[in-house]
């Protein structure tokens, strides 16, 4: 088993309060990585807060949103 197969799989062995601390400090730390590159989170939520109020975005349903994700991360695993 690989070094991250055995992360993963120890991570969802914690109890689900950890596994979202541990998500949002994940989450929080890719941000900060791509802060230069990209803006804040909050740059980008400004920008899409704007999109949505102009009317130009494409809204999904969540269920419809729900499977495009798993699409894609079945097509990611498959690589």
């Amino acid at each position: 088993m690989s070094e991250f197969a055995e992360v993963v799989s120890h991570a969802m062995g914690l109890p689900a309060g950890e596994r979202a601390d541990l998500a949002h400090r994940l989450i929080v730390s890719l941000e900060e990585e791509t802060a230069g590159e990209q803006g804040t989170l909050e740059d980008l939520l400004v920008v899409r807060q704007r999109r949505v109020q102009s009317g130009d975005f494409v809204a999904y349903e969540a269920a419809e949103t729900l499977e495009r994700i798993k699409q894609s991360l079945a097509r990611r695993n498959k690589l």
